[in-house]
């Protein structure tokens, strides 16, 4: 209820929350108006209040696109060939105009360029072979542009993770000159190699060490004491 003063008054309605007009078109509501303070004398002429019907109609505010999703996880192998499609994105123009939306990625590093997307699908695809080894996750960040108005678009990130691909073979340490004494018990270590996997784990970084059957020699052995 709202009360006013006055001979000619006026009322002021205030919405509780946001109007949608996808959601809701109208409002229509009763309004009454009542004199709160009567003089007792003229209480036979009537009732002395009066009501009537408001219709409020909501006008539609061109809205940017909406993505069906706040965010996007996307996987990849390095080894991916350049033209792959990854994964997809969509957005929807959800005003009654229902216009096209069209796609495209923000460019903000030199590692977006790496992928492209259909303008018209939505569909992202690898632009250039991955390389976990420099980066094992890129963040791109596309945009959806309403045709009918393209001062309207909305923005949404997509993340890709790099699957790694066993692709390195080990790389021995540096070799370096061994001596060993001509009395040396059999059976004694006189060196020590070590190796290094340039591929990530889990893939990676196991091995195992044994002499190649040409360079065997008998007065030499290899034992393998396995990787941790």
């Amino acid at each position: 209820m709202c009360k006013t003063e006055g001979i000619n008054s006026c009322i002021l309605f205030v919405f509780l929350q946001t109007l949608d007009y996808e959601t809701k078109k109208s409002y229509t509501f009763k309004v009454e108006a009542s004199n709160a303070q009567l003089d007792p004398r003229f209480l036979h002429l009537g009732p002395f209040k009066d009501s009537a019907t408001v219709k409020v109609s909501v006008l539609d505010v061109d809205e940017p696109p909406v993505f069906v999703q706040p965010s996007y996880s996307l996987e990849a192998y390095e080894d991916t060939p350049p033209g792959t499609i990854v994964g997809s994105v969509t957005a929807q123009d959800l005003d009654a105009s229902s216009s096209a939306v069209r796609y495209s990625l923000e460019w903000q590093t030199e590692s977006d360029s790496c992928f492209d997307i259909d303008t018209v699908e939505g569909t992202i695809s690898t632009n250039d072979f991955l390389d976990r080894e420099t980066a094992d996750q890129h963040i791109i960040t596309v945009v959806a542009t309403k045709v009918s108005n393209p001062t309207l678009s909305t923005k949404v990130p997509v993340t890709v993770d790099v699957l790694d691909v066993n692709e390195f073979p080990p790389e021995l340490a540096p070799p370096s000159q061994t001596f060993v004494c001509e009395d040396s018990r059999v059976g004694q270590v006189i060196q020590t190699l070590s190796a290094l996997d340039r591929d990530r784990p889990p893939v990676g970084q196991r091995f195992f060490f044994k002499a190649p059957k040409e360079l065997r020699n008998r007065n030499f052995t290899v034992r393998d004491f396995g990787s941790k």
